[in-house]
């Protein structure tokens, strides 16, 4: 009888150190997932606001790009004037 509760303990205790460490290292990926996931969000926010900003700068040359055209165009139709050309 000693014998057998001697198996019975070892098998016990191997299994409760197969499941501590699967749930250890179960946990351990969950917290690695969930770092990967804020990770992955602080990088969105960054693109978020990188992506803004690159929006930002291109009104900014349309912008720049019309008024060039704007004073282009000014300056073809006082040559013109000068010059007396009709068109």
């Amino acid at each position: 009888m000693n014998e057998m509760v001697r198996q019975i303990l070892v098998g016990v205790v191997i299994a409760a150190i197969a499941g501590v460490w699967v749930f250890a290292s179960t946990r351990a990926s969950v917290a690695s997932v969930e770092d990967v996931r804020a990770d992955v969000k602080e990088i969105e926010v960054e693109l978020k606001e990188d992506i803004d900003k690159i929006s930002s700068n291109i009104d900014e040359i349309k912008d720049n790009f019309h008024r060039s055209a704007i004073k282009q165009t000014q300056f073809r139709a006082q040559v013109r004037e000068k010059l007396n050309i009709d068109e």
